[in-house]
């Protein structure tokens, strides 16, 4: 049985968001104002997901997919449409995020700037899956099952990968990392011990494949400069740098800043982080290894704490310890508007005002959305 519905507005995770018979139904592939005949894939009594049967009446900004793979591949969810029109629905999401789950008043959240660049061809790493017959590609949508990429390879990959990878798999395994630092090199996680070297803003970032790296290779520069944009950092500023990756932050900042400190949960990324403030003769920022969430408290005053935490965002207890610092300015890049929202609402709670917001489109094509905010007292 198929159910007709108008599209009303988009959702997070590349979903289109009607209503049946006041129940909400959540339609991937879908886009605000189509009118589609839809079959429900799963349903609780409050909620459906549904998957698209034919399109009434269309979108004036649907295209025909770029990829032959869409729809079935799990590596992208917007490529039915326009590109502008993809940027007004993540920039919408994380608007209707901050409204719903943070409760903030259209009032007190700034007009959001957007950022972005190319569409295609800008990741510069990935991970990869390989089939039985050793094709590589992405996971089907909800399973394990490998799609592998079409003969020109993936629209996203930088073409160094695609290129790479055209051969077929021969080590006969069902993953591997894959990427191509500042000289185009390709390195995968086969080799023993690849370092991926990397050259942002005239710094140079060095790190084992595994190891957390902005993979947009077009706006991850433009990232770092925002960043230090809204920290302000100054000759006499000290900053915290929290979940620090390799020093992307950091070491930007420690450019302009008197000093900071950077704290990281893995080994290698601390050992990576060290290493880099040494080749880049940065002598003003230290590197501990720490779950920032248990530390004691930090003693001091700082101008600045960046954060940039996994999708799940940040802890109760890594929020109260923030909230102890007392930064005058907390500079937060997420990639998940509703942990970003929900982190923002107990900023708000503490007298931090959200003074600015940059959508930066670091994974165009896909439902992530990565977003830079600075809250200031």
């Amino acid at each position: 049985m198929h159910t007709r519905i108008t599209i009303e507005k988009p959702a997070f995770g590349g979903y289109g968001l009607g209503f049946s018979d006041g129940k909400t139904i959540f339609v991937w592939g879908s886009i605000p104002g189509e009118i589609v005949d839809v079959e429900i894939t799963h349903a609780t009594s409050s909620h459906a997901f549904a998957k698209v049967v034919s399109i009434h009446q269309p979108s004036p900004q649907r295209i025909e997919p770029s990829c032959p793979n869409f729809g079935l591949c799990g590596g992208c969810d917007y490529l039915h449409m326009e590109y502008e029109e993809e940027l007004r629905i993540k920039k919408k999401i994380i608007r209707d995020s901050l409204v719903r789950i943070g409760k903030f008043r259209s009032e007190d959240i700034p007009a959001i700037e957007t950022i972005s660049s190319h569409r295609f061809g800008y990741r510069s790493h990935a991970d990869i899956k390989f089939s039985h017959s050793g094709k590589a590609g992405f996971y089907q949508k909800e399973s394990n099952h490998v799609i592998p990429f079409p003969e020109k390879g993936c629209v996203l990959l930088a073409e160094a990968l695609s290129e790479a990878l055209r051969l077929p798999d021969t080590a006969r395994v069902r993953s591997c990392k894959i990427a191509a630092g500042a000289d185009g090199a390709v390195h995968t996680s086969h080799e023993r011990n690849p370092v991926i070297r990397e050259i942002e803003n005239e710094i140079v970032f060095e790190r084992s494949i595994t190891c957390f790296f902005q993979a947009n290779r077009f706006l991850r520069a433009k990232m770092a400069e925002i960043a230090c944009e809204f920290a302000r950092m100054g000759d006499k500023t000290k900053f915290i740098d929290v979940a620090c990756g390799v020093g992307f932050f950091a070491l930007h900042l420690a450019e302009i800043a008197h000093s900071g400190i950077g704290y990281d949960i893995s080994n290698d990324n601390i050992f990576w982080a060290t290493h880099n403030a040494r080749c880049n003769t940065i002598s003003n920022v230290e590197f501990f290894k720490a779950d920032f969430s248990s530390l004691p408290a930090i003693s001091g005053k700082y101008d600045a704490l960046i954060i940039d935490p996994p999708r799940a965002g940040l802890s109760k207890k890594a929020r109260h310890s923030i909230i102890f610092i007392a930064p005058e300015r907390i500079v937060y890049a997420s990639c998940n508007p509703a942990t970003f929202a929900r982190d923002a609402s107990h900023f708000f709670a503490h007298n931090y005002s959200l003074a600015n917001i940059n959508f930066i489109d670091m994974f165009p094509g896909t439902q992530h959305i990565e977003i830079i905010g600075v809250f200031e007292k």
